[in-house]
């Protein structure tokens, strides 16, 4: 069902039309991918100037162009410097169909079974009368480009970005402006406590103090490069920040500013020991003792370890379920003695490695295994020799000893609304833990006395 978003940005265009002097002549591009063009047919009816385009990659568009893309095609447009900051907007969206069985049908008799169930009726009630779904809304949505200096501006959030529930900070809230989140991914600190978050559908990596403040942002749509989808980062003692630029397939190496230095690799599935530059959706990016930038190429089962300028260095793993070999590896986590622990996500386990690759064992972890797209577990590594590791499906933190046995679990609350928190990246300071809620779209700062009680 068509967004209430479109007639608003409607009415923006009619803004720019009518500013400019264009009027039915300003020219509007629209995605021509996955149903796009309607309603927009039909609201842009009077224009003159309106293309349904296919946007490839390196895709420029006409000079002064109002752009009405897909979200996955957004990165696809060279900008040029000429437009403003995205804005992203509900294209179509549409009441959770649960009801619906396997096969995607809902008979008469299903009708008079909800009649007399409990769980139906609790459903209705929470609707009726908490104003809470069943889960979330479906949605399609897209991304608004405006030209430079049209005075048509991103949304900003409204209220805070960052707050205390009890003894918790959270940060975020699900949006697109300054300091929002939106299905964020993994975090990480740097040496001087600032947080960096991997703002995952909203293309982008947000840099915030100690107190949770927002302070940069690097890519997002209409920022000066483009991420697609980002899972991860990590950062240097120098402030240099490397991110999984996950669906772009490669890695992105920023500078203390934030600002792009450099980039290797280029999708591709490769076999055992193939190009160490083609890569398969990395999903996760650290540092060795040594300072070398480790990834877990993920759709190609391995791990790859560069120096900080991305010249080759080793790679490790293929598809499998034996020694060396991984099912779906979405996390690694380094330890100071150089041991390497990866979370075989499909295979159900936590890989234990040397410092030269050589296996110390593995840790099994019931939890993981769920095919979700946005199910994926990451890792971190307290100062003695603990592990936690996200539990994305059940919701919770687990706490794994030195021993390899699973010793606590931790609830992730639940974010507003929301049916079930969807913890995914976590790390840790030793004293406090930062783990995102892709679900609730914040991190959480949670003290490590109250997930190890």
């Amino acid at each position: 069902q068509t967004s209430g978003d479109i007639p608003v940005l409607r009415d923006k265009i009619a803004q720019v039309a009518r500013d400019s002097g264009l009027g039915d002549k300003q020219p509007v591009v629209v995605d021509s991918v996955d149903g796009y063009t309607w309603p927009w047919a039909w609201y842009l009816r009077d224009y003159k100037n309106v293309s349904y385009a296919t946007i490839g990659a390196g895709y420029t568009p006409p000079q002064g162009a109002i752009l009405l893309l897909g979200r996955a095609d957004a990165t696809n447009v060279q900008l040029g410097g000429n437009y403003d900051e995205g804005l992203p907007y509900h294209h179509r969206r549409w009441f959770p169909e649960d009801y619906r069985g396997a096969d995607g049908k809902y008979s008469t008799h299903d009708f008079f079974g909800d009649l007399l169930s409990t769980k139906a009726l609790g459903n209705w009630l929470d609707y009726w009368i908490r104003r809470s779904p069943p889960s979330d809304l479906g949605t399609v949505d897209g991304i608004a480009f405006f030209p430079k200096g049209s005075g048509i501006e991103s949304s900003q959030p409204i209220g805070p970005t960052v707050f205390t529930e009890g003894a918790q900070t959270v940060i975020g809230g699900n949006g697109t402006g300054r300091g929002q989140l939106s299905g964020p991914s993994n975090v990480t600190l740097d040496s001087s406590g600032n947080i960096y978050i991997a703002d995952t559908n909203n293309n982008r990596i947000e840099k915030y103090d100690p107190q949770g403040n927002i302070q940069a942002i690097a890519a997002g749509f209409g920022g000066d490069f483009q991420l697609q989808q980002p899972w991860s980062m990590v950062v240097a003692s120098d402030g240099t920040v490397f991110v999984a630029d996950t669906w772009n397939h490669k890695l992105v190496k920023l500078d203390k500013d934030l600002k792009k230095q450099k980039e290797w690799g280029a999708g591709g599935q490769v076999d055992a020991n193939g190009d160490p530059l083609k890569l398969f959706g990395p999903r996760d990016i650290r540092l060795t003792a040594e300072g070398h930038v480790m990834i877990v190429d993920t759709g190609n089962n391995r791990l790859i370890e560069y120096d900080q300028d991305g010249n080759f260095v080793r790679q490790f793993g293929s598809k499998g379920t034996g020694d060396g070999q991984f099912s779906e590896p979405s996390s690694l986590v380094t330890a100071p003695n150089g041991d390497i622990y990866i979370a075989d996500f499909w295979n159900k386990r936590i890989v234990h490695l040397d410092k030269d690759l050589k296996s110390k064992g593995d840790i099994k972890v019931d939890a993981w295994g769920s095919t979700a797209v946005t199910d994926r577990a990451y890792l971190a590594l307290l100062p003695d020799g603990r592990l936690l590791a996200t539990d994305p499906t059940g919701g919770k933190i687990l706490v794994i000893g030195t021993n390899g046995q699973q010793i606590a679990s931790y609830d992730v609350p639940k974010e507003g609304s929301q049916q079930t928190a969807r913890p995914i990246g976590i790390t840790t300071d030793g004293t406090n833990v930062y783990v995102s809620d892709s679900a609730g779209s914040v991190v959480r700062k949670i003290a490590l006395t109250e997930i190890i009680k």
